[in-house]
């Protein structure tokens, strides 16, 4: 690994160390989000985030049923 992945490992690890430290759950979903985009940095995105589904949407039946 070159330079730049491992900071951007280090990083990674010192917002993981802090997200499970985090007391307020905002400020844990901060920061996991940079611990993701640190190891995005470090790795490369591996694919395009799925589609969100929302949770009250039905999904289709059969008619007559």
């Amino acid at each position: 690994m070159d330079q730049d992945s491992d900071y951007y490992l280090q990083r990674a690890e010192v917002e993981l160390t802090a997200a499970r430290s985090a007391r307020h759950p905002a400020a844990m979903r901060a920061h996991y989000f940079l611990a993701g985009f640190y190891l995005d940095k470090a790795h490369g995105p591996v694919a395009a985030p799925a589609p969100i589904r929302h949770a009250m949407q039905r999904s289709k039946e059969p008619e007559g049923l």
